[in-house]
C-alpha cells in the first residue's frame, strides 16, 4: 500500500468514527453541544496521530516532503480546536499556533561524543532543544557544560514560557538582547539570544542574516509569533495602549511566506489557513483542478493525486469548524471530483470496504450535489448486507435515501421502458452469453438496492423489465445473477398481497427457467470432465434429473402467453426459450446414448420430436421465430439415421 492510499484510509477511518458518533448521539436525543466538539477534536487527534505514524514509518521521507507537511496541516486544525475560550481568543489562537510551530521543530540529536567540537555546535544544539520547546533538556546541558549564567538564563526563560501571566522583565529581556548583539560571542549562540528576547530578525548583521536564512519558513514564523506574543503581554500588563495582533501577525506572515517561496502546494494551504485565505485559497485551486480535468499538464493537481485527497479533507475538516468559511461551490468541488476518483480506485483494486465508507464525505456535499454524488456511489455496493449498513447510515444522517435509489433506478433504467424492449427482435445467433456486463451489474445492484429499501413497487416493475431484457439478449450470465440476487419468495410474497397475478405467473416460470440454465452450464461443465464422476449411476441420475427437469419447464412455462397479441415481450423470450430447452434435451439425451450404449434414449429424443412437430402444440411456431427450427430438424435427422444403422 503506497503512502497516500494509506493517507486516505487514516483519514476516512478517522471520518467514518466520528461520523458513527454523531449518529449515536443523535439516536440518543442527548443535545449536549459539548459532546459534538470533543468528537471532533478526537477525530482531529486520530488523524493527526494516523498521519504522523505513517511519516515516522517512511524514512524516505523528509521534512520538506507533502507527506510531513500534511502531517503539520493536521496538527495545526488540532491546535487551534483545541483550545480553552479566554477573553482573548487572537492571544489563545497565537500561543497555539506557537505550541504547533515548536511540535513541528526537528528533535536534536546530541553529538555521540561528550564533548562538542565547537561552541557553535554546542549552541546551535541548545538551540534547536529551545524553539522545540525541551527546555528542561537545554538547562541540564548548559548546567553539564558548567555555564551557569546560561542556564539561569534559560530557566528564567522557561519560567516566562510556560506561565500564564508572568511578564519578562525589561531589563532582564535587554540584557539578553544586548548580549544577541554581541559580535564576539559565536552565532548561535547570538541566534539564542535572539530568539529569547524577542529581537527582530531584520535588523540582524550578515554573520546572522545567513543562518536565518538557512532556517525553514516555520523556524522564521516562530521567531515572529513569539514576539508579537511577548510584546501583546508586555503592552497589556504595563496597560500601554492597545494592540492589534491581527495585524502584526498578517505582516509577518507576509514576510516569511513570501510570493518566492518555493515547494510543496500545502505551504500556501498552510499560510492560507494561518492568514484566514483559505477561501481564496481554494477558489484559485478550483481553476487549477478544472485544468487538470481537462488535461493540463501546467496544473498543480495534474499527476498529483494526493493534492486532491487533501483538499477535499481540508475541505471536511474547514467547514466543520465554520460552515461558511468556504464557498459551498468549491468544497462540493473538491469533494465531490475526490469521491469520483475514490471510487474508480477501489473498483479496480476491488475495495468493498473503501465503497461504503464514502457516505461520510457524501455527508459534507450540498443536497444537490449529494444526489448525483451518491447515487454514482450506490452503484458500486454490491453485498446485500451492505446495501442494509449503506441504508442505515443514510437514514441516520438524514439523506432522503429513497429519493437517491429512484434516482439511481431512473438513470439505469432510462432505455428499458416497454416501449423499447418491443422494437427488440430475436438474434439469428444461438450463442447463449455468460458474461456479465458493468451495466448489468449496475442493474442488478440497483434492483437488490431497492428491495433491501423495501421500495417493493419499483424493484418488481424494474425485476421484471431486466430479466425481459436480459432474456431477449441472451445474457444467460445476467440473468442467473440477477435471479440469485434477489429475494425471490419475499417479491411474490408482495406480489401475492397487491394481487399481481400475471407478475407471479412470470415470476415463477422465470425461476423455473433459471434452475434448467444452471443445471444446462453444469451438465456441459459434468461431461468435459467425466472422469470427476464417480460412476455411472451417478451419470445416469443426473441425465435422469436434467431430461425431467428440461422437459417440464419446456412444456409447461410460459403457457398463459399463447401469442404475440398476449405480450409481444414475453411471446419472444417463449420463442427463444422453449426451443432452446428442446434442443438441449435432444442433446443430452443423444450423448447419454453414444456414453451408455441405450438406444432408447436416442429414440427418446425421437420420441421428443414428435411433441415438437404435433402442429396442435404449436411449438414448431417457436423454432421458426427463433431460428431455430433448421438446426432442430438436421439434428433429428442425424439422429434417426444413427439409429437406423444400428438396427
Amino acid at each position: 500500500m503506497n503512502v497516500n492510499t494509506a493517507m486516505m484510509h487514516g483519514f476516512t477511518t478517522s471520518l467514518t468514527k466520528y461520523i458513527k458518533d454523531i449518529i449515536e448521539q443523535n439516536q440518543s436525543n442527548n443535545d449536549n453541544n459539548e459532546d459534538y466538539y470533543l468528537f471532533f477534536v478526537d477525530f482531529l487527534k486520530n488523524l493527526y496521530e494516523t498521519s504522523s505514524k505513517e511519516f515516522k514509518e517512511n524514512d524516505k521521507y523528509g521534512r520538506n516532503s507533502d507527506l510531513f507537511l500534511e502531517t503539520q496541516l493536521w496538527s495545526l486544525f488540532y491546535n487551534l480546536i483545541n483550545t480553552d475560550e479566554s477573553l482573548v481568543p487572537e492571544l489563545d489562537r497565537l500561543l497555539n499556533i506557537r505550541t504547533w510551530l515548536e511540535s513541528m521543530m526537528e528533535k536534536p540529536q546530541r553529538p555521540a561524543q561528550s564533548i562538542f567540537e565547537s561552541k557553535d555546535m554546542f549552541f546551535k544544539y541548545l538551540f534547536d532543544l529551545v524553539i522545540s520547546g525541551q527546555h528542561d533538556v537545554a538547562i541540564k546541558e548548559a548546567l553539564s557544560a558548567k555555564n551557569f549564567n546560561l542556564a539561569m538564563i534559560l530557566n528564567g526563560f522557561k519560567s516566562i514560557e510556560i506561565s500564564q501571566d508572568q511578564v519578562a522583565d525589561g531589563l532582564w529581556k535587554n540584557s539578553i538582547k544586548i548580549m544577541s548583539e554581541n559580535v564576539r560571542l559565536c552565532p548561535y549562540e547570538r541566534i539564542l539570544y535572539t530568539y529569547i528576547s524577542s529581537s527582530s530578525l531584520t535588523l540582524l548583521d550578515d554573520s546572522l542574516k545567513d543562518i536565518v536564512e538557512s532556517f525553514d519558513w516555520s523556524v522564521k514564523l516562530l521567531f515572529h509569533v513569539k514576539a508579537i506574543i511577548d510584546e501583546f503581554v508586555e503592552i497589556k500588563s504595563k496597560d500601554l495602549g492597545s494592540y492589534d495582533i491581527r495585524s502584526k501577525f498578517d505582516n509577518s506572515l507576509n514576510d516569511v511566506f513570501t510570493p518566492t517561496i518555493t515547494g510543496s502546494p500545502l505551504i500556501k494551504v498552510i499560510n492560507s489557513i494561518l492568514s484566514n485565505k483559505l477561501n481564496s485559497l481554494l477558489t484559485e485551486y478550483q481553476k487549477e483542478l478544472k485544468d487538470s480535468l481537462k488535461g493540463k499538464k501546467t496544473s498543480i493537481f495534474y499527476g498529483n493525486e494526493f493534492l486532491l485527497r487533501v483538499m477535499a479533507q481540508l475541505c471536511i475538516i474547514s467547514s466543520t469548524i465554520d460552515k461558511d468559511v468556504l464557498s459551498k461551490d468549491v468544497k462540493d468541488a473538491f469533494i465531490s471530483n475526490y469521491i469520483n476518483s475514490v471510487l474508480l480506485q477501489a473498483k479496480e483494486n476491488k475495495e468493498p470496504e473503501i465503497i461504503n465508507s464514502l457516505y461520510a464525505y457524501v455527508y459534507y456535499l450540498e443536497p444537490e450535489n449529494q444526489v448525483v454524488t451518491y447515487t454514482e456511489l450506490l452503484k458500486y455496493i454490491d453485498s446485500t448486507e451492505d446495501k442494509r449498513k449503506q441504508k442505515q447510515f443514510a437514514e441516520a444522517l438524514g439523506f432522503p435515501f429513497k429519493s437517491y435509489l429512484i434516482k439511481l433506478s431512473e438513470d439505469l433504467f432510462q432505455d428499458m421502458k416497454t416501449k423499447d424492449l418491443e422494437t427488440i427482435e430475436i438474434a439469428k445467433s444461438q450463442y447463449m452469453n455468460d458474461h456479465i456486463t458493468d451495466e448489468q451489474k449496475e442493474i442488478i445492484n440497483c434492483i437488490d438496492f431497492l428491495v433491501v429499501a423495501d421500495y417493493y413497487e419499483k424493484a418488481i416493475d424494474l425485476l421484471l423489465s431486466s430479466i425481459k431484457l436480459f432474456l431477449i439478449k441472451k445474457s444467460v450470465g445476467a440473468f442467473i445473477t440477477l435471479m440469485d440476487k434477489v429475494d425471490l419468495d419475499k417479491i411474490i410474497t408482495i406480489c401475492k398481497l397487491n394481487d399481481k397475478t400475471q407478475e407471479i405467473d412470470m415470476l415463477q416460470d422465470f425461476a423455473k427457467l433459471k434452475v434448467c440454465l444452471v443445471l444446462i452450464k453444469e451438465w456441459n461443465s459434468d461431461i468435459k470432465n467425466l472422469e470427476d464422476i464417480p460412476d455411472i449411476t451417478e451419470f445416469t441420475s443426473r441425465e435422469q434429473l436434467l431430461t425431467v427437469k428440461l422437459t417440464e419447464c419446456a412444456m409447461n412455462c410460459f403457457n398463459f402467453i399463447r401469442n404475440k397479441n398476449d405480450n409481444k415481450v414475453m411471446y419472444l423470450i417463449k420463442c427463444i426459450y422453449v426451443p432452446h430447452l428442446f434442443i438441449q434435451i435432444h442433446k443430452v439425451l443423444e450423448f447419454s446414448s453414444e456414453l451408455l450404449g441405450k438406444p432408447s434414449l436416442a429414440k427418446d429424443a425421437l420420441d421428443l420430436a414428435k411433441i415438437v412437430t404435433d402442429k396442435s402444440k404449436q411449438y414448431h411456431y417457436l423454432f421458426n421465430s427463433s431460428h431455430t427450427l433448421e438446426l432442430y430438424v438436421e439434428m433429428v435427422t442425424k439422429t434417426y439415421i444413427k439409429i437406423l444403422d444400428k438396427e
